[in-house]
């Protein structure tokens, strides 16, 4: 599935759908061919992209639009929350790869 891009040629994030991966678009339906599984509730995020530099990205983005398009009495909440789970992911990440 393509990825709309933005003036400057660069790759924009999309919402992603419930049972469709954010950085990798596999499905319920066809899933990663090493096999995987959801790490989420909303079904949004894969176990073979979770904390992966993709994952980061992403939560950057939103967290960029939550901050523009929300009120900041509503958005500082989902913020800390959403940079706190990334550093988790990517730490997880890093420690199953051994680097860290």
């Amino acid at each position: 599935m393509a990825r709309r891009r933005n003036d400057m040629g660069i790759n924009k994030p999309r919402w992603p759908k419930s049972g469709e991966c954010r950085v990798c678009h596999c499905t319920d339906e066809f899933g990663c061919d090493a096999g995987c599984s959801w790490v989420d509730r909303a079904h949004t995020l894969c176990s073979l992209c979770t904390g992966t530099t993709a994952d980061l990205h992403y939560t950057l983005w939103a967290i960029g639009y939550a901050s523009r398009h929300y009120p900041q009495e509503a958005a500082f909440k989902w913020i800390v929350r959403e940079a706190r789970a990334a550093r988790r992911r990517h730490d997880g990440y890093m420690k199953a790869i051994g680097i860290a």
